[in-house]
């Protein structure tokens, strides 16, 4: 599976950009191998009702369950980016640093 990273917050339609970029790329190429995408915007608007605390531990818990990691542009500028590349980092996830969002 693969984990969209970045400032969920500030841009959200680069998210749904990247799922698209993501989903043509596999299309054509068969990079991903079918791969599903995780798209933490989409799962944060689904409980707005969670505080920072279980939304942060929640996407860890779906971050633990993929082998890949897409880090949106501008990812150091945003914590909760920051501490999901670490874990990647940690963990040998295989990361792709977006070039276009």
């Amino acid at each position: 599976m693969i984990f969209i990273a970045g400032d969920w917050e500030k841009d959200r339609k680069r998210f749904d950009k990247a799922v698209e970029h993501l989903i043509q790329t596999e299309k054509y190429h068969s990079i991903y191998h079918d791969a599903d995408i995780i798209n933490i915007a989409d799962v944060y608007e689904k409980y707005p009702f969670l505080d920072y605390e279980q939304k942060l531990a929640l996407s860890l818990t779906m971050l633990s369950f993929c082998d890949i990691i897409y880090m949106l542009k501008s990812w150091e500028n945003h914590c909760d980016a920051r501490l999901w590349h670490e874990y990647a980092c940690a963990h040998n996830y295989k990361i792709i640093y977006s070039k276009k969002f």
